[in-house]
This record gives structure tokens, C-alpha cells and sequence, in this order.
């Protein structure tokens, strides 16, 4: 979604995804996305658009992240800076939850002076994606391994595990808790997720949508998200597949892009700014990926997941007030 809200001529999405700047639970204190002028260069291409944000995996998950935005406030930095804490735009590849904030009065004036604070921006707006949790659950297992945070190929080995600690030296490279992320049972837990963002910017400023309706009809849920967020909901972009699994072609070069070695991410910090230095960074990922499709899941196994999530749908049909009888056990409906 974010790749279609940044065609938006009134939208700017930062190109560079997964800061988690504000998922402080999911990062390390040695971190540099913590760091404010670091996080500030995401938005260096804004050119006025009315609506802001960045692109973040776990900043629904996290239990800190909702809290983190809300209360945070700028410190003193050039206008182009500025607009990184004017702003957040958060969304995951999983089950996201996107903030956008409107650039506009006593903000945009902030921006001008260099100086922004979250509570100038009293019309933010979530917008929370969501997913079958068993769907969800394939999926970001193959993206785990992929990454290269999940030693564990097989699916259902990989859920019995869990957490286990396992991985410990990866998440000290990458500066990041990336063992809550294998917390598999917790990457589901969609009801006090969603709370956190209702209690803390309120329900008007929560807009769910569910990949059954993005899928199902991608036109008309991108204008119910235009509208919601208050741009011209006439807008149109060509929907393509985005996110396609993907595997590695080389394991070890993916892991020198997470930990290069000294004698080349030294020479690079010196002589290469930072945006240089991401951008060959996803280029170098880029051509390392490749395009694969994704093996079917057992029957059986999507069978006894769903009947294992079964309870906490029922609780997410109460919570949203929407039917999701096709996220139950087959022949089971639940009235909302």
C-alpha cells in the first residue's frame, strides 16, 4: 500500500522502508535508526506534498511504537529534517499500521522555522492493514528466512520453536530484538495491537483495512483510504503484485550486506554519505533476490492454524464489528 499511496501527487512516502524508529522495543540502544537526524534523512525528497510518512514493519506490533509517536516531540533541525517528526507513515508486510499526518498551518510554518513537534499534528490518521493469520504467518516466515533471521526452514517446525533465543548474533549486527519478530503467536495478536492505536489516537483516526478487500476490490478500498486520509480520492494507480516471495541467490552475500567486514564498511563510511550507501545497498539486495513462488500450504496444517486462531478472530469480529467468517473454520460463522 505504501508503493500506491507514494504514486499520490499529494502523498510523499519515504523510499527507504523499515526504520522502526519509534518500535523501540524492537531495537537495540546502538541502533542508528534511534538516532533523530538519521531518521531525518528518510524524508529528504519531500517537496511540499500535503501528506507525509514512512514505511515500518513491526511498528504495529511493537507494544511501544503507538506511545513512542504520540508523545514524541522534534528537537531543533533544518527544515528538510524537520519534516521526518512532522509526520510518520507506518505499514508492515505482514499486518501494518500506517500514520499520516497532514503538513499543514501552524506545521508547515513549523517546517519553515526548522522546528516540529507531534502535537502539531492533532489530525494524524492510522491506517491498519490486516491479514488471515495463518496467511499472514507463511508469509512472514518465508520473509524471516529470507532475510536471513529464521534458521528454520520448515514452517510448523519454525512455529513450534518460536522464540528461543536461537540467532542471537544476527540481532546484534542488524541492532535489532529481530527474535520478537520469530514471537509467531505474537505477530497475530491483532486485538491489543489494534487497541494500542485506538486508545492512543483514537477510533475516527483508525481506518482497518483487510487484504480480503484489497484484493477483492483494490480501486474502490485505495479510495476509501484516499477519502479517509482527506486527498482527491479521484486519484487512480495500476495495481500490481508487490512483495512477492522472494528468495536469496546468495546467503553470504545477504549477510555481508546485514554485516559488512571492516575492511569495506569502514573505507565506505568515510568516502560515501549515507543515502549513497543505502541506495547501493538496495541495489546490491535487489539483484541478489530472486522471484519464486510459494509453496501451497498442507490442508491439514491450515486447518488445525485456523482452528488454533479461531478464538482471537471471533474477538477481532467484536472489536471491528465486521464479519470474518472466511477467516474461521469452514462452516463456522460468527454474528457481529
Amino acid at each position: 500500500m505504501d508503493r500506491y499511496l507514494a504514486a499520490h501527487p499529494d502523498v510523499f512516502v519515504a523510499p527507504q522502508k523499515e526504520s522502526h524508529h519509534f518500535a523501540t522495543d524492537f531495537l537495540l540502544p546502538s541502533s542508528p535508526c534511534l538516532d533523530p537526524t538519521v531518521y531525518a534523512t528518510l524524508f529528504e525528497g519531500w517537496s511540499g506534498e500535503a501528506r507525509v510518512g514512512e514505511s515500518s514493519v513491526y511498528y504495529l506490533m511493537s507494544e511501544t511504537a503507538a506511545a513512542n509517536i504520540h508523545a514524541a516531540s522534534a528537537p531543533t533541525v533544518g527544515s528538510g529534517a524537520a519534516l521526518a517528526l512532522a509526520a510518520l507513515l507506518c505499514a508492515a508486510h505482514h499486518a501494518s499500521a500506517l500514520l499520516l499526518a497532514e503538513v499543514a498551518g501552524e506545521v508547515e510554518d513549523a517546517l519553515d522555522r526548522g522546528v516540529v513537534d507531534h502535537a502539531a499534528c492533532p489530525d494524524a490518521k492510522i491506517l491498519a492493514h490486516l491479514r488471515h493469520p495463518v496467511d499472514l504467518l507463511y508469509s512472514h516466515h518465508h520473509q524471516l528466512v529470507y532475510e536471513g533471521f529464521q534458521d528454520v526452514l520448515d514452517f510448523e517446525a519454525a512455529l513450534e520453536r518460536g522464540d528461543d533465543g536461537r540467532l542471537a548474533d544476527a540481532d546484534a549486527r542488524v541492532h535489532s530484538n529481530v527474535h520478537l519478530a520469530r514471537d509467531y503467536d505474537r505477530v497475530v495478536d491483532f486485538v491489543p495491537q489494534l487497541t494500542r492505536y485506538f486508545d492512543t489516537f483514537g477510533r475516527d483516526n483508525v481506518h482497518v483495512v483487510l487484504f480480503d478487500d484489497l484484493k477483492g476490490n483494490p480501486a474502490g478500498t485505495y479510495e476509501d483510504i484516499l477519502e479517509f486520509l482527506g486527498v482527491d480520492s479521484a486519484f487512480r494507480v495500476q495495481f500490481e503484485v508487490h512483495n512477492a516471495n522472494k528468495e536469496v541467490r546468495s546467503t553470504r552475500l545477504r549477510d555481508m550486506l546485514r554485516n559488512p567486514p571492516s575492511w569495506l564498511s569502514l573505507p565506505t563510511r568515510l568516502l560515501l554519505p549515507l543515502g549513497m550507501r543505502n541506495e547501493i545497498k538496495r541495489k546490491v539486495k535487489r539483484a541478489n533476490t530472486k522471484y519464486v513462488e510459494r509453496p501451497p500450504l498442507s490442508p491439514d496444517l491450515r486447518t488445525r492454524l485456523t482452528e488454533r486462531f479461531a478464538p482471537r478472530v471471533r474477538d477481532l469480529e467484536q472489536l471491528l464489528g465486521r464479519n470474518l467468517s472466511s477467516w474461521l473454520p469452514a462452516g463456522e460463522k460468527q454474528p457481529c
